[in-house]
């Protein structure tokens, strides 16, 4: 694949797409002050709010993973294959910052969305829009989860079965194939 850098460059950008981008925009900068004000502190344990319940298990079996604790309850909740807990677990301990999670949960957003733009024609605008004003997806592009990684493994499998791309399948079935405990 060939790309010239100088027709990125001069494409037309049509007022639709950048009010899109300065929505898109305004919704980001949003989220992370949603984030430093309230998700953070509460997965810090600076508060007694608890915005992302299952994100302050996830990071705590990452801390015990990480201290060499053998703390037998995260021993045992990690036993099983395949297991719903890896996944997020994996992220907390590879990434150990809050932000960079929310940085990671935001690139695994928009690569799920361009995967399905590639495979699929929707309109963009609209897709976004109404998966931005859940409040789930919110508070899964701000802490560590599942929900986000499933919606990439979902749309990796889409993207595979409609331009037939096997590489892709294999990893949507190896990040998909969990099973809940």
């Amino acid at each position: 694949m060939n790309v010239d850098p100088f027709s990125i460059l001069t494409k037309r950008i049509s007022f639709r797409s950048l009010g899109l981008l300065a929505l898109l925009a305004a919704y980001i900068a949003f989220s992370l002050f949603l984030f430093f004000q309230w998700v953070n502190p509460s997965l810090d344990g600076q508060t007694d709010q608890r915005i992302a319940a299952d994100s302050t298990i996830y990071i705590y079996f990452a801390d015990s993973i990480r201290e060499g604790q053998d703390n037998p309850y995260v021993l045992a909740a990690l036993y099983t294959f395949p297991n719903t807990l890896w996944a997020p677990v994996l992220l907390a301990l590879v990434l150990k910052s809050n932000f960079a999670i929310v940085v990671a949960d935001y690139v695994m957003f928009f690569a799920a969305f361009l995967l399905l733009k590639k495979g699929f024609s929707f309109s963009a605008g609209a897709f976004i829009g109404l998966l931005l004003l859940n409040p789930t997806t919110t508070i899964s592009l701000l802490s560590v989860n599942k929900e986000i990684i499933d919606m990439l493994a979902i749309s990796m499998f889409l993207y595979s079965r409609r331009t037939h791309r096997s590489g892709v399948l294999f990893a949507s079935l190896i990040a998909g194939s969990r099973k809940s405990i």
